[in-house]
């Protein structure tokens, strides 16, 4: 089974510039107007997972909060400090997580469209 998550954007070529220079994703497929939508898939190569980016003439209806959010748990220290390489590099703001387990746990930061992401400092 393959696992997708899928969000609405208003720029997929921000949006995907982001998370490849930030989280090292990369482009695994695309499709453009399909039903009047354009889309990215980005993640891992041979993982069972991958983010589905859509972009449309419309505005996006979807309303989030601080509770909503991506968590993502390095598998190496390496992977871990290169993240946080990138997000100095980019100047991407650290923030303080609404949630007090990910105070101690990760780090917190919006990507281009403002949705929050945890990195977190535990191996799985």
């Amino acid at each position: 089974m393959i696992f997708r998550v899928a969000r609405h954007t208003s720029n997929i070529e921000k949006l995907s510039h982001f998370y490849s220079s930030i989280l090292g994703f990369e482009v695994l497929g695309s499709f453009k107007n399909h039903d009047n939508y354009d889309g990215v898939f980005l993640g891992k190569r041979n993982e069972n997972w991958h983010l589905e980016f859509t972009q449309s003439n419309e505005a996006s209806k979807a309303v989030f909060d601080d509770d909503d959010i991506l968590v993502f748990y390095p598998t190496s220290q390496s992977e871990y400090d290169q993240i946080l390489e990138n997000l100095k590099k980019h100047q991407v703001p650290i923030l303080e997580p609404k949630i007090p387990y990910w105070k101690a746990n990760g780090i917190c930061f919006e990507d281009c469209d403002r949705h929050k992401i945890i990195v977190s400092h535990l191996k799985i």
